[in-house]
């Protein structure tokens, strides 16, 4: 068994309701497939990905996205802003 994947992918589920998760109840997911050839590219992103996504507010906006395209939009300009700051 191998800890990587053919192909680079992210893949991001959003619940209508929260679901138990350890100890917490969640309501955004993202399951993230890396390759060996982008671990150094996906250490930056986690990192990154990690700052946006520790913020409660940030996520309540990509959770109230009405649209795929919406949320994946204001991902990408969180990530923008976190990278920057």
């Amino acid at each position: 068994m191998s800890a990587s994947t053919w192909k680079p992918f992210l893949f991001v589920a959003v619940g209508s309701r929260p679901i138990p998760w350890s100890s917490q109840s969640v309501s955004l997911i993202l399951l993230i497939g890396i390759n060996e050839d982008s671990r150094r590219e996906f250490k930056l992103l986690f990192d990154v990905l990690f700052r946006v996504l520790r913020s409660r507010a940030n996520v309540r906006q990509l959770i109230r996205a009405d649209s795929y395209e919406t949320m994946v939009g204001l991902l990408e300009s969180m990530v923008i802003k976190a990278s920057s700051a």
